[in-house]
């Protein structure tokens, strides 16, 4: 699925069960009482997909890209939740500039970044401006090797986008700093070897990256930004193993909101 919050709620929108085809739908979890409401229709993706990626501005959250079931079953759209009617809406504006599914994307109050990709598969960083919902290519933000089902993290001046496929290349990250749209190696966020298909949360101080493959795992790492540290941290690991999950919180991409992780 992707994912995306206001400082209230968290939105995940598509996804797939297995064996089955693409959802639209989107399911919002209230902080407050820990609580899961599929929403109606009105909130629905504009296609069916999976493999999408999300982020948020203050007042409203993206969604970008995926594989649904259409022709070409990849795609370039951006969807708009807009967060104080929970409704959404197709913002051509704001398309990624190819078709790519396995993307991922981070951001802050004014700007989203959507990373990689496949098939390719793709470097390519596309910045969307929020003031007017359109997106363009940011070629200076690369990333550094061309990847998919990767995973990304950020606060308000940085963004992370960790590991993914495929093979060996995934065990590259990259640090964006937001203030050049320029980005650079850094060591392995996402704990020891390759990793793909997994979930990340934070808050303004650290990311997590929770979970993914290969093998698929429990573990996660808690990237403190100020550092540029990850470090593996047992007392959260997940009960179970999980890959191909996705993850939210109230104070990722630099919104500001109460301490929830």
């Amino acid at each position: 699925m992707g994912s995306a919050h206001s400082s209230s709620a968290s939105y995940f929108a598509g996804g797939r069960p297995k064996d089955q085809g693409q959802y639209s739908t989107v399911e919002k979890l209230t902080y407050t009482s820990e609580t899961m409401a599929l929403l109606p229709s009105g909130s629905n993706l504009s296609s069916n997909r999976e493999w999408l990626a999300g982020t948020s501005s203050p007042s409203a959250g993206y969604f970008g890209g995926g594989k649904g079931d259409g022709s070409p079953s990849i795609t370039n759209v951006m969807d708009k939740m807009t967060f104080s009617t929970d409704s959404t809406s197709y913002i051509p504006g704001g398309n990624l500039s190819s078709n790519r599914e396995g993307v991922a994307a981070t951001g802050n109050t004014t700007h989203g970044y959507f990373g990689g990709g496949n098939p390719g598969p793709f470097s390519t960083v596309d910045k969307l401006t929020y003031s007017n919902d359109t997106t363009a290519v940011s070629p200076s933000a690369a990333l550094s090797v061309a990847r998919y089902r990767l995973s990304a993290i950020g606060n308000d001046t940085h963004g992370y986008f960790g590991n993914g496929n495929p093979g060996p290349t995934g065990q590259v990250s990259d640090k964006l700093t937001y203030a050049t749209d320029t980005s650079a190696v850094i060591t392995n966020l996402a704990g020891p070897g390759e990793r793909a298909q997994y979930a990340t949360a934070g808050n303004l101080s650290q990311g997590y990256f929770i979970g993914g493959t290969y093998p698929v795992q429990s573990t996660v790492f808690k990237l403190n930004y100020a550092t540029d540290v990850s470090l593996s941290a047992p007392s959260a690991y997940l009960p179970v193993v999980k890959r191909d999950l996705t993850g939210s919180s109230a104070r990722m991409d630099g919104v500001g909101s109460p301490n929830i992780v």
